[in-house]
């Protein structure tokens, strides 16, 4: 199968500063584990087709506009608004309550290339794709990851994601870029009894349409929803 990988150019990264990054194209990369590179997703499995794909949003904001006067452990754009490259941070209540007319750090977009987009997809309880919490017998193992398709068949994994703890009223962001997030194990644990938000972060090549969505490798969603820039 053909891939193709959207993402920085070389210069760019060089430019950048950010030598390991992959793409957001699945090409296999090397930096996956060898039990994540044994998994392979089954593209032509029949799919339960499903019209509502509101869980799917083509944006690159985060969901809560970030305001901090902390140190920033996440690597920013240079531009203004400065935007997320990679990173991972907690962020309390305070910490990413907007002030209005405050002179503090203000994030509320990740940083993508020119031929992709921010695609990110809501999995909490509540979402039209809920993921199941991980067992603990899990743990120890490889647990994959949601995985999109599109229209010319790539596939795509989390780069990241935006995870809201409502009863702590805590955030954390995790963006890396340079190695997907393959194993559920790499993303907060949901539970049925706590009020919690989690969205997965994709880059995904502009122009195409997504066709499916795979998670564990067996259930599969279909659907059919242009990658169209929106900001």
């Amino acid at each position: 199968m053909t891939q193709r990988v959207a993402g920085w150019t070389l210069a760019g990264l060089i430019a950048a500063g950010l030598i390991a990054l992959s793409g957001c194209g699945d090409g296999g990369g090397s930096s996956a584990a060898v039990e994540e590179a044994r998994y392979v997703v089954p593209t032509d499995l029949p799919g339960t087709p499903i019209a509502d794909t509101s869980f799917i949003e083509i944006d690159d904001r985060i969901p809560g506009r970030l305001t901090s006067t902390i140190a920033s452990k996440l690597s920013l754009t240079d531009e203004s608004p400065r935007k997320i490259i990679e990173g991972r941070q907690i962020f309390t209540k305070a910490q990413y309550t907007q002030f209005t007319g405050s002179r503090v750090l203000s994030l509320d977009k990740v940083s993508c290339p020119a031929d992709a987009v921010v695609v990110r997809v809501n999995v909490g309880m509540e979402s039209g794709f809920p993921l199941k919490p991980v067992s603990s017998a899990e743990r120890d193992k490889f647990v994959p990851a949601p995985v999109l398709h599109d229209s010319i068949g790539n596939t795509y994994w989390p780069v990241g994601y935006y995870y809201k703890d409502i009863d702590n009223e805590t955030l954390e962001i995790n963006i890396n870029l340079s190695r997907q997030f393959r194993d559920l194990n790499r993303i907060p644990p949901l539970s049925r009894s706590k009020r919690q938000e989690l969205y997965l972060v994709y880059q995904v090549n502009f122009g195409v349409n997504l066709t499916g969505i795979s998670y564990g490798g067996h259930e599969k969603r279909t659907f059919n929803k242009p990658v169209e820039k929106r900001w």
